[in-house]
């Protein structure tokens, strides 16, 4: 769900579409759903469904506390994207800093690691998940090499056979987008900037 929900803030979305989806997903409520426009109802009925799915099958487990953690941890993601969305529309360069700092969750790694530890069987105390949403070190240079790694990526250089040179992975948008944070941040892997 959340590759799709990226893709949609990256590449399909503008800024007016985009805020009321932000806000149904901040809401989350299906009553929302006339708020967003219509291509965008399935992803949102989708993602609601996910996590209604997710809260079944944990309160046959007594662990649905759990998925107060996986949705604000959801929330916090579309807002990062929601915000990398806005920075692109005002034509906006942030500094490296303010890029990093977002970064480390639209990587989606703060994510993912809550998401993990919700469908784990084992006894997972409280502790352990404010312990995630206060973003320790570990996660936070997880989330970092994670974004640097998909950052690198999507500027490989490839040669066609016809000699001419592409880049891959990502629209043409998303790329500018790339190269402008990456411009901005030569230090970007020097830990004392951000960790």
């Amino acid at each position: 769900m959340s590759s799709i929900i990226d893709d949609t803030y990256d590449a399909y979305g503008t800024l007016d579409e985009l805020a009321p989806f932000t806000d149904a997903i901040q809401t989350w409520d299906i009553s929302a759903i006339d708020s967003i426009a219509p291509y965008l109802r399935p992803a949102y009925e989708g993602l609601l469904d996910v996590y209604s799915e997710m809260e079944q099958v944990l309160a046959k487990e007594c662990k649905s506390d759990r998925l107060y953690f996986a949705k604000h941890e959801m929330k916090k993601l579309v807002s990062a994207y929601f915000k990398e969305a806005q920075w692109l529309d005002a034509g906006y360069i942030p500094k490296c800093e303010e890029h990093l700092e977002n970064a480390l969750v639209s990587s989606g790694c703060l994510m993912a690691t809550t998401f993990s530890l919700v469908g784990m069987e084992e006894f997972i105390p409280k502790q352990t998940y404010e312990w995630l949403m206060n973003e320790p070190l570990i996660v936070r240079a997880f989330s970092m090499i994670c974004r640097a790694m998909d950052d690198i990526i999507g500027h490989e250089v490839s040669i066609t056979s016809q000699g001419q040179v592409t880049l891959l992975k990502n629209d043409e948008r998303r790329r500018s987008k790339k190269r402008c944070h990456l411009s901005h941040c030569p230090s970007l892997f020097n830990k004392n900037n951000y960790f």
